[in-house]
């Protein structure tokens, strides 16, 4: 299982279309979030990450109030 989500993960179109980034990324983890809304806001944090550039590659913050 684990190797088939990694597999999909690794295949997720290049909707950043080939552009880079060097930001910090901010996922929103409050409260208001639980559910399929936080692990949206997370995996997307970690997807921009991944194909950012720069000190900020493979890394970003969360924030919950």
């Amino acid at each position: 299982e684990e190797l088939a989500l990694e597999v999909m993960w690794q295949n997720l179109p290049d909707y950043m279309e080939g552009k880079s980034f060097n930001g910090l990324v901010v996922a929103d983890t409050s409260g208001s979030m639980a559910g399929r809304p936080i692990s949206v806001s997370v995996s997307l944090a970690m997807y921009i990450a991944e194909r950012n550039s720069g000190v900020w590659k493979n890394k970003f913050i969360t924030f919950s109030l």
